[in-house]
């Protein structure tokens, strides 16, 4: 809905998955898990997967948030429904390749996440914007896996930690550095839906 307050949600979406990636990237680089950072120039196949990642997150929201989720709430209740369609998100990148059992606890935490964000505001402006900078920023910017798949990217760099920190070749979705990207997207969206002004 384009109601008052939509382009500050798309742009708190945008910024908050790059501010994440930064961190993430930053936490792979300083204990050396991650090393030759360079910049390689695929400036168009970068610009392809913004648009690729974009029809990706529009379809995954309007699926599992917009759908999903809202029709399961006045049958199940939200706490339910926002467990039932981050399981159900889970498995449908169950088949991605190097799907870990870790990587896929962690793609359920990603839905619970996409569901906050979408509860702090109601509308799907705020998760949709975070699924994309998420994906094109970890992937087709900094050159890290997505969900298994490994991009044309911007910069590159050699990931050589531990898979269960790094999550190895299905990305940092697939590690504990990942769970900390969470909690910092999930910290904040709470930090920015506490600051806007009581509504009514």
């Amino acid at each position: 809905r384009f109601e008052a307050g939509w382009r500050g949600e798309v742009w708190v979406g945008l910024a908050l998955g790059l501010a994440v990636f930064v961190a993430v990237l930053a936490l792979h680089l300083l204990p050396g898990w991650a090393s030759g950072l360079t910049v390689q120039g695929n400036v168009g196949p970068v610009l392809r997967g913004f648009v690729l990642f974009f029809l990706v997150a529009l379809a995954e929201e309007i699926l599992m948030r917009g759908y999903v989720l809202q029709t399961l709430v006045p049958q199940w209740g939200l706490p339910a429904s926002l467990a039932i369609q981050a399981l159900v998100f889970s498995v449908l990148h169950g088949l991605n390749p190097g799907a870990s059992p870790l990587a896929l606890v962690n793609l359920i935490l990603s839905g619970l996440l996409f569901g906050y964000a979408w509860l702090a505001t109601g509308r799907l402006w705020l998760p949709v914007a975070l699924h994309l900078s998420w994906n094109f920023v970890q992937g087709p910017l900094f050159g890290f896996p997505v969900s298994g798949v490994p991009p044309v990217s911007l910069l590159g760099l050699q990931v050589h930690g531990p898979a269960w920190a790094t999550g190895g070749a299905f990305g940092p979705e697939g590690g504990l550095l990942g769970v900390v990207g969470m909690g910092l997207a999930f910290a904040g969206i709470y930090a920015w839906a506490k600051a806007q002004p009581k509504k009514g």
